[in-house]
């Protein structure tokens, strides 16, 4: 009904072992561990009712087991994973209950896997200083684009995603 975080374990280097939790009520953070390659071990998890942040995991190289994720209670943040290229692992995400931060993750090339989200559901949208990010229109950013209820900032990223108007 809490919390979970998962943060500043070195060693750590899968989520095994955590296979029946389906709902963190407040919210979850998953950041710091240098050596979490995979989120596998989340599989079954369906909702979270607050926050989810996933940053400063090094060699995490993409979201799968998050594929059973389709609800947050409040914002989405995914910053500096060195090695993140793709943010497959979050297609069956349908609602985020706040902002929508993606930033600092050098090799994220598309935001593939996040187009699904119901754009009511984001309150605002910041895309920036993702160096390889050239692909953001995914129809969830689209949608939000058309008819945005909060503040938009998109820069610092690849060609083809370094602006609002150029995703437009």
């Amino acid at each position: 009904g809490g919390s979970f975080s998962i943060r500043e374990n070195d060693a750590l280097t899968s989520l095994t072992g955590l296979d029946n939790v389906t709902f963190i009520g407040e919210g979850l953070g998953i950041w710091g561990n240098d050596a979490l390659a995979s989120l596998t071990g989340l599989d079954n998890l369906t909702s979270i009712g607050g926050n989810l942040n996933i940053g400063l995991n090094a060699p995490l190289v993409s979201l799968v087991g998050l594929d059973n994720l389709t609800s947050i209670g409040g914002y989405l943040s995914l910053y500096v994973n060195d090695a993140l290229t793709s943010l497959i692992g979050l297609e069956g995400l349908t609602s985020v209950g706040g902002f929508l931060n993606i930033y600092n993750n050098n090799t994220l090339i598309s935001l593939t896997g996040l187009d699904n989200i119901d754009a009511v559901s984001i309150d605002s949208l910041f895309i920036n200083n993702n160096n390889s990010l050239s692909t953001c229109e995914v129809q969830s950013v689209c949608d939000y684009l058309a008819i945005p209820t909060g503040t938009i900032m998109i820069y610092g990223n690849a060609l083809g995603c370094s602006s609002q108007t150029e995703v437009e």
